[in-house]
């Protein structure tokens, strides 16, 4: 007999949420601020109105994508399930963070 999986999707689930939830949470955030800092403070900046396009679009998909894992960390899933959907959206913000910057400051060379 196939066991199906159910996911419960309550954001209101957020107060609730576990210590590990709140701290990949933190974890992120501070990711993206830190490595942002470092890459506008270490490297020469890009003229933004030659890649405003670029930047909007890359911007929106960041947001997109962290919404998504701000989802699932506020949802019940199965925990092979959501192990493996916390490191690839994990993985996926990075580089996100990494193409966004890429619009701003001079990639090293």
């Amino acid at each position: 007999m196939i066991k199906f999986e159910t996911v419960s999707l309550k954001l209101t689930r957020f107060v609730y949420i576990t210590r590990l939830n709140k701290l990949l949470m933190l974890a992120l955030l501070s990711f993206i601020v830190v490595f942002t800092i470092y890459n506008l403070v270490a490297f020469s900046h890009l003229d933004i109105k030659n890649s405003m396009y670029g930047f909007t679009s890359d911007l929106i998909n960041l947001i997109v994508i962290v919404t998504v894992f701000w989802v699932v960390q506020c949802s019940k899933l199965a925990k092979k399930a959501y192990v493996y959907v916390t490191i690839g959206l994990l993985l996926w913000i990075v580089g996100m963070t990494t193409d966004l910057l890429n619009e701003v400051v001079v990639q090293p060379g």
